[in-house]
């Protein structure tokens, strides 16, 4: 595993899961999560710090297995990102709609299919950026 190319991976991807989290759940789709809440708290407050770290430890993971399933395409690597994808977003989404509720199975279901989509498009990115730096 090439440090510098793998580093790069996970700020490349770290961008993508920053800014398009952002974008997607707070302007694209914001509508439709609080159409679909059933007991969200009122007065969340964001973290911008945690969500900074949850980003970077996320980029992280998705650049340790592209890099450890050693195929730097961009579909193999949205491949392999798009399972945490499905971990996080059907996995993850099923045990917090089993305990809390928080929104409904409509919102966990879209959420499932944007988390897979989402992390797919970050392993792609890791892949495409690992290809590269190992051409030059």
């Amino acid at each position: 595993m090439n440090t510098k190319s793998t580093l790069l991976g996970v700020l490349s991807a770290f961008v993508w899961l920053y800014f398009m989290g952002w974008g997607f759940y707070n302007f694209l789709a914001v509508d439709f999560f609080v159409a679909h809440t059933v007991n969200m708290p009122q007065g969340i407050t964001m973290d911008l710090g945690m969500i900074t770290l949850g980003s970077f430890i996320q980029a992280i993971v998705v650049a340790l297995m592209v890099n450890k399933a050693r195929d730097f395409k961009f579909f193999e690597g949205f491949k392999t990102g798009a399972l945490v994808g499905l971990f996080v977003g059907a996995g993850v989404g099923a045990l917090q709609y089993g305990s809390a509720q928080l929104v409904d199975l409509t919102a966990v279901s879209v959420d499932a299919v944007w988390s897979v989509m989402y992390y797919g498009i970050a392993g792609g990115i890791v892949a495409w950026v690992v290809a590269k730096q190992q051409v030059a």
